[in-house]
């Protein structure tokens, strides 16, 4: 199947050396598009357009996440996350100011940590 792609500006016919990239976008829902990035030969514009094909591909969670099938399993029996739940979460973000000490410690090797509780010790 041949398709003629035209200046989105200035109408013109683009051939093949104006073509300046040639990609593949695959939709979330599995369709397939071929993106064509291109230089008008006579307004300069760059421009893209976007060709539809008869693929379409079958999309599995496992294609685009990196979970492991036992996290999918888990996951999959969780209730949604409520709007109060969100809301929730934002507040204590915004009220939260540093890192609890618990976490840092945790991030921190035990040696690192007992030198910075020591350091901070000696600046009081």
């Amino acid at each position: 199947m041949q398709q003629y792609i035209f200046c989105d500006r200035c109408g013109s016919t683009i051939s093949l050396r104006d073509i300046k990239q040639i990609g593949i976008r695959v939709h979330s829902s599995g369709e397939v598009k071929v993106a064509v990035k291109y230089l008008c030969p006579r307004c300069k514009r760059t421009g893209e357009e976007f060709i539809e094909t008869n693929v379409h591909l079958t999309m599995n969670v496992g294609l685009i996440t990196e979970m492991l099938p036992h996290e999918r399993e888990r996951f999959s029996k969780m209730n949604p996350i409520t709007s109060d739940e969100l809301i929730e979460f934002y507040r204590y973000l915004r009220k939260l100011r540093t890192l609890p000490k618990r976490k840092l410690k945790e991030g921190q090797g035990s040696e690192r940590a007992e030198r910075t509780r020591r350091s901070t010790h000696r600046l009081t």
